[in-house]
């Protein structure tokens, strides 16, 4: 919705525009008040698609953890951390969506709080979902390449201080999308009163702040991510060295810790292929001139901007997918959560070597010394 109502300031009259600006108002080419069929179509399939989708997998990540106390460590409050963000988008911006779909195109009738929510809450859901992907990033660079430091760094305690830092630190970057969406009332070509619901790009801070925002919560958790993924391979690629033998770590640890890795480079990887082309569109929008948007033409403008945002939605619905796909004692979690302890005793035949594996990770969970290795699936 954000960037999508942006342009409206912008737009001139033109052959292909559905709308003009009038002093503080809209003139609307009455023929043209829907967005095509296909659009309604497709984007209303996958919208809802989504969100049914999200809800079950977000509901059921805190569920599994909670259900199976060798889950409940630091690394997996995260994850909740991370569902809780994806819950908070599917439920308020999917719904909008959906409104948006089968009214007037730019006509809000969600009332001013939605208006202003909507937009708050899609900074402040990327915003916490980069940093708990940060956070958990550095504790598998911690348990990984500096385990010594794991051992007070990587707490349950600390977790629970560092996801209360994560959503007062995303609110208040978030905060200023309350000044800067408005809603203004502005009349059709019949006569009609109707809301529109943008966002005003009439100061020069209002600029500064989303290109600030672009590049504080994107590119540089970016090239951060990148340097501890590599020093976290490096360590990883060296762990049959001979000190690493000398530490007591078995190579099918070291197995089950690349596997956290792997999931966590995938969310890692599916967050910013999903996010990139939102925040190319919305910082695009903000710079280029009204005659290059309106070059576009509105059904090809529509159908990149809903692209985007279905994009934002595939994302906090893939998680969970993820965990269960890659991350094989988050799928066994969720065997047992269900009832289904006994099939998946069935079908995977455990070994001496495996039950051993098992008391090794209970034994980490009853002691601090090796806290951080306890993150494993």
């Amino acid at each position: 919705m954000t960037t999508h109502a942006t342009v409206l300031t912008s737009l001139d009259v033109g052959e292909n525009s559905t709308f003009e600006l009038i002093g503080n108002a809209y003139e609307w080419n009455i023929t043209e008040l829907e967005y095509p069929r296909y659009l309604r179509g497709i984007g209303t399939f996958l919208c809802i698609s989504l969100l049914i989708v999200g809800l079950i997998g977000n509901i059921i990540v805190p569920l599994v953890v909670l259900y199976n106390r060798c889950l409940r460590n630091s690394t997996h409050f995260f994850l909740i951390n991370l569902s809780v963000a994806d819950l908070l988008l599917l439920l308020f911006c999917i719904p909008t969506a959906l409104v948006e779909l089968s009214s007037i195109p730019e006509v809000w009738i969600l009332g001013k709080f939605l208006c202003k929510a909507s937009s708050l809450i899609e900074f402040l859901v990327a915003h916490g979902s980069i940093l708990t992907i940060l956070a958990i990033s550095f504790e598998r660079y911690y348990a990984i390449c500096r385990p010594l430091q794991a051992v007070y760094r990587c707490t349950r305690r600390r977790a629970v201080m560092v996801i209360i830092g994560i959503w007062i630190l995303s609110f208040l970057t978030s905060l200023p999308m309350n000044w800067i969406t408005i809603l203004q009332e502005s009349t059709l070509s019949d006569g009609q009163v109707v809301d529109i619901c943008f966002n005003r790009l009439d100061a020069s801070w209002i600029l500064i702040f989303f290109l600030a925002i672009f590049f504080i919560f994107f590119w540089i958790p970016f090239f951060i991510l990148i340097y501890l993924f590599v020093e976290i391979h490096n360590q990883l690629s060296s762990t049959l060295t001979r000190d690493m033998i000398s530490s007591g770590l078995s190579p099918r640890r070291n197995r089950t810790r690349k596997q956290v890795v792997r999931m966590l480079m995938a969310v890692w990887i599916m967050f910013f292929v999903c996010l990139l082309p939102y925040r190319i569109l919305g910082t695009w929008v903000i710079l280029a001139r009204p005659e290059q948007i309106q070059s576009l033409g509105r059904d090809m403008y529509n159908y990149i901007t809903y692209s985007c945002r279905i994009l934002l939605y595939v994302n906090s619905t893939t998680n969970p997918i993820i965990y269960n796909v890659v991350s094989s004692r988050f799928r066994h979690g969720l065997m047992r959560a269900f009832g289904l302890k006994h099939w998946l005793n069935d079908r995977t035949r455990i070994s001496s070597s495996s039950r051993a594996h098992s008391w090794d990770h209970r034994q980490d969970d009853l002691t601090s010394t090796h806290i951080c290795d306890n993150h494993s699936f």
